[in-house]
């Protein structure tokens, strides 16, 4: 047997399960029939089969076609779970357009609020439409959306009747940013609604059957539970304890959170293999010190294995009690393999523990692979099994007995366990860095000492308190909120230490998107250090710093600009607002406006801007241009200013707009930075590169007594008052007005300004207050853009706006109808593209696609 095959008999279940992932991986990229497939999977195994028989002394044979077979098994599971619902009467097929409905169900989980959004899930039963006669069965989950706070009279289990607006999850069309329909799909939610009033939501009474009771009863465990510790616990110790104990981080706040994100400990929030450890250690503690009171069962049973398997229904109920989330089911099931390895006598090696439970999860549950939380769980376990291997060879025991216990000794132990967490905190951030900079743009620098210090207060101190506590309520109320409130006494010293290390400058290293053959080539040389002996270590460590180093100093993640002659402007889909990405072919980066509102969230930099410039290798931009100070319109400029270097700042008034607080604090933070504030006049222009023509100009500032007269400066005209800035390469531009209104658009034509442009960004979101007929004949535009919200139909853009651009063939594309616009000016002409998915399946990858004609400014027929 040769060493392929050798290697691969060695390890055939880590094998088999990379080679099965491997093929759900590409279900997700590749759609095929499934029935051809499945064909195709059979004849592999049987081929295999075959080989294997005839012949046993080549296994190089069987062993290659049977890891294809697994991969094909993979590709065919992969595409049957990967797929919207197809069942007829499932509520995804019910509800194909948004609509009116009044739904019959059952809260199916713990009901949440964050300060400003309430949450119900229900799974749905009937259903009817204000157009329909009847009621119609239904099935599925769908998640119910409110402003106010779920009431405390609702809980799992109960029945409800609920009037509602129904539509499936908004796709996200932006590359590199939060895919909240793709994470509904994990949660096999695939229908959402929103609940106008609490009066609208009623309570219906029935008498469950004993199935459903015990069906509900760990989510009502766990409402309970989480209503306790609230009225046990101030709000930001009860935020972190719910968090840690049933799994529900709604409450803690946002800073609270950046803090977590920052200082590298968010993971210690989510209920992981730490909490099913400490869990399992205190039942098998439990057990078997009753177990072990037996003198007959001593001499005849295996009593630690007993107390170990007695474990694991107590550990499934905690993981029923904690959500069972994705990281909940993951930590259960590697519990539970580690402890019938141990209770069969067949540990085998954690390679292969490890790659039996990422194997059984992805049969389970194919999506959950392409979870962050998979992927960070699973990189940062097996890196820190890799790096003990190491740790051992370089930091060997003491070999001191135990009965010489000197000051000495115990500071040297002390240093020597010190020694050994950082090392192991420091190979989990190094393994997990790609993944985290990919996912979020950003790696914590100080995880590894901030771990050393807040887990062991947490997990040592408030967790076992905490767990403590959960059968404690059952016998003793007053015991209960004594053990949460010892548990919290620790809290004060956790929060000081994180804010403590994330209040560094440096305390998160912020980077664009790898690409994959520099991650590729990180993750070998890791693996080399991992894993290289002790003679090969210095060599191993001085490449893979030196690879780090020519990351982080001398790689240039700026893209390519675009092709000579050609502009490329991204009109980001924020929801309502405005964001413009302008890149000339020179190199330089325009941002023009940055803000919008989405409900649920304002911050729409942390969330679209600065997640899509990452992952297009952006990490500066040259200037930013605000055309005026509406929220909608600068309100996600705060991280761009911080991260992303701007050179100068187009303002409407350096002096005029400081009533505005949240507007003032931005310019403030730009001066602090040394970044240069300018309030250009009209005509005023920045020429880039070497050609005169490619440029960025101010066609109008409308801050002038004379225009504002008679309105004033409280009116909505100058609210809406700004800059009117075009951007040109050669004779071909773009016209971005801001929200200018009627009379603004009659002031540049009247004063016979250069209005032409290829391409005009409709003025205040192609409201009906602007965007006259004699506005659009002044510029003259092959194509309208519309930047809107898709909650403001029929308002943005105005029917009036289509109409016009129907009658001039003008086409009218819009960002709530087609996510993230990209278009391309070249001399043969505009292009524009968005980004889609394969029939609209949220496990797709976004695929960038040229637009044609919109239907939206389509000539009538």
């Amino acid at each position: 047997m040769n060493l392929l095959a050798q290697r691969i008999n060695d390890h055939l279940l880590v094998a088999v399960t990379i080679s099965f992932l491997t093929g759900i991986c590409i279900s997700a990229s590749l759609q095929l029939p499934q029935l051809p497939v499945a064909v195709l999977v059979f004849f592999i195994f049987t081929l295999a089969f075959i080989l294997f028989i005839l012949l046993p002394r080549q296994p190089n044979s069987y062993y290659c076609i049977l890891l294809i077979g697994v991969s094909a098994a993979g590709w065919t599971h992969g595409a049957g779970h990967l797929v919207p619902p197809a069942e007829i009467d499932h509520v995804y097929n019910r509800v194909t357009t948004p609509q009116e409905a009044v739904l019959i169900g059952v809260i199916s989980e713990m009901p949440t609020y964050n300060g400003h959004l309430g949450k119900y899930v229900i799974n749905a039963e009937h259903l009817r439409f204000m157009d329909s006669a009847g009621f119609l069965s239904t099935r599925g989950k769908v998640l119910i959306g409110t402003k106010d706070r779920p009431s405390p009279l609702l809980m799992p289990g109960d029945k409800i009747i609920v009037r509602t607006l129904l539509k499936r999850p908004v796709p996200n069309c932006t590359p590199g940013t939060f895919d909240y329909q793709r994470y509904l799909a994990e949660k096999e939610i695939w229908v959402t609604g929103f609940l106008r009033s609490p009066a609208l939501i009623k309570k219906l009474y029935f008498h469950p059957d004993v199935f459903h009771t015990l069906y509900y009863l760990p989510e009502k465990i766990r409402t309970a539970v989480g209503q306790n510790i609230d009225r046990s616990l101030s709000p930001s110790h009860a935020a972190i304890y719910r968090a840690l104990l049933v799994g529900d981080r709604s409450v803690i706040a946002d800073n609270t959170l950046e803090s977590f994100k920052v200082s590298g400990t968010m993971h210690i929030l989510a209920i992981s293999g730490i909490h099913m450890t400490l869990v399992g250690t205190m039942l098998y503690a439990v057990f078997y010190f009753f177990l072990s009171r037996s003198e007959q069962l001593l001499l005849h049973y295996p009593v630690p294995k007993i107390a170990a398997f007695i474990s694991m229904p107590f550990l499934f109920c905690y993981a029923l009690l904690a959500g069972m989330n994705s990281p909940v089911f993951r930590a259960l099931v590697m519990s539970c393999m580690v402890i019938l390895a141990l209770c069969l006598r067949r540990p085998g090696t954690f390679g292969s523990l490890l790659a039996a439970t990422a194997l059984l999860i992805a049969a389970l549950d194919p999506a959950q692979i392409f979870t962050i939380s998979f992927q960070l769980s699973f990189v940062a376990v097996t890196s820190i099994f890799l790096a003990i291997g190491q740790i051992r060879a370089f930091l060997p025991p003491t070999g001191q007995p135990a009965s010489q216990t000197t000051v000495r000794s115990w500071i040297t132990r002390l240093v020597r366990w010190i020694t050994i967490g950082v090392l192991v905190s420091l190979s989990a951030t190094l393994a997990t860095a790609p993944i985290l900079i990919n996912s979020f743009s950003r790696v914590s620098v100080v995880g590894p000492i901030a771990n050393l210090i807040v887990e062991p207060l947490l997990c040592f101190w408030t967790l076992p308190l905490g767990i403590l506590s959960l059968p404690a309520t059952v016998v003793s109320p007053e015991l209960s909120n004594f053990l949460l409130s010892l548990g919290a006494s620790s809290l004060p010293a956790v929060m000081s230490t994180i804010d403590f290390f994330s209040s560094f400058t440096c305390s998160a290293l912020w980077l664009p998107n790898l690409p994959w053959w520099l991650i590729g080539g990180y993750y070998a040389l890791l693996l080399w250090l991992l894993c290289c002996r002790k003679t090969f270590f210095l060599p191993a460590i001085t490449v893979f710093g030196g690879f780090c180093g020519y990351i982080l100093l001398f790689h240039q993640f700026s893209p390519p600009p675009p092709s000579p002659q050609n502009m490329r402007i991204t009109f980001l889909d924020i929801g309502q607002g405005s964001a413009t990405l302008v890149e000339f072919d020179s190199g330089e980066k325009i941002i023009v406006d940055g803000g919008g509102y989405s409900f649920g969230s304002s911050d729409v930099g942390k969330r679209t801007i600065a997640p899509y410039l990452f992952w297009r290798l952006i990490d500066s931009v040259d200037g930013l241009v605000i055309t005026h100070p509406d929220a909608d319109h600068y309100n996600g400029l705060d991280i761009i200013v911080d991260r992303f270097k701007p050179q100068f700042i187009w303002v409407r008034s350096l002096g005029g707009d400081y009533d505005n607080p949240a507007y003032r604090q931005l310019l403030v933070k730009a001066k602090n930075n040394n970044v240069q504030l300018t309030a250009p006049r009209a005509g005023e222009r920045i020429v880039f590169g070497k050609a005169a023509t490619n440029k960025l100009e101010c066609v109008e500032n409308f801050t002038s007594d004379s225009f504002l007269q008679p309105a004033g400066h409280g009116s909505r005209m100058h609210k809406n008052s700004g800059l009117v800035v075009r951007v040109c390469i050669d004779k071909r531009c773009v016209l971005l007005p801001g929200d200018i209104g009627i009379a603004g658009e009659q002031f540049l034509i009247d004063s016979n300004k250069d209005m032409a442009s290829t391409v005009l960004l409709a003025a205040h979101h192609g409201s009906v207050t602007s965007n006259s007929q004699q506005f659009i004949d002044g510029v003259d535009p092959e194509i309208v853009i519309v930047s809107a919200g898709n909650n403001s139909r029929n308002h943005f853009p105005h029917p009036s706006l289509i109409q016009k651009c129907r009658n001039r063939g003008i086409d009218l594309f819009t960002t709530d109808k087609n996510g993230t616009l990209e278009l391309i000016l070249s001399p043969a002409g505009p292009a524009v593209y968005n980004y889609q998915r394969q029939e609209n399946n949220p496990f797709f990858p976004l695929k960038k696609k040229k637009l044609e004609q919109n239907a939206l400014a389509a000539p009538a027929p």
